[in-house]
């Protein structure tokens, strides 16, 4: 996000990163529609997809951590992660002839844990900023 100077009689005033792509397509779009060639339609139409993918991106972010927050979120988040890993693993064995593993593929337990506290760390890093 990008914060922009406070005025007078406002507290703080954010501009999201999807109005900037937004600001910037129209403008495009309008210099397209002055120039009469094609070359910043295609600049202008990037410019709106660009705003769209940021903005979904932003609330698929808040949801997961917003859900990741709730009580009991972390502990789903820890079986999602480990059947995905098993999962993972599966689709390896069936597809390819050379299978890559963790040096002790019995303890999956060991291998969750290392993630979790990945997002644990992730979790009180974004906390502290």
């Amino acid at each position: 996000m990008i914060r922009a100077i406070p005025t007078a009689g406002f507290e703080d005033t954010r501009v999201d990163t999807y109005w900037i792509w937004v600001i910037a397509g129209i403008a495009l779009v309008v210099a397209e529609l002055l120039s009469g060639t094609f070359y910043l339609l295609v600049l202008g139409v990037a410019a709106f997809v660009a705003a769209a993918v940021a903005w979904f991106g932003a609330a698929a972010v808040r949801a997961v951590g917003e859900a990741i927050s709730a009580p009991g979120g972390q502990t789903a988040a820890n079986l999602k992660a480990a059947e995905l890993y098993v999962q993972q693993f599966g689709h390896l064995a069936k597809t390819n002839n050379t299978m890559i593993v963790p040096s002790n593929l019995s303890d999956v337990a060991s291998v969750v844990a290392s993630a979790m506290t990945v997002l644990e760390r992730t979790k009180a890093g974004a906390q502290q900023s």
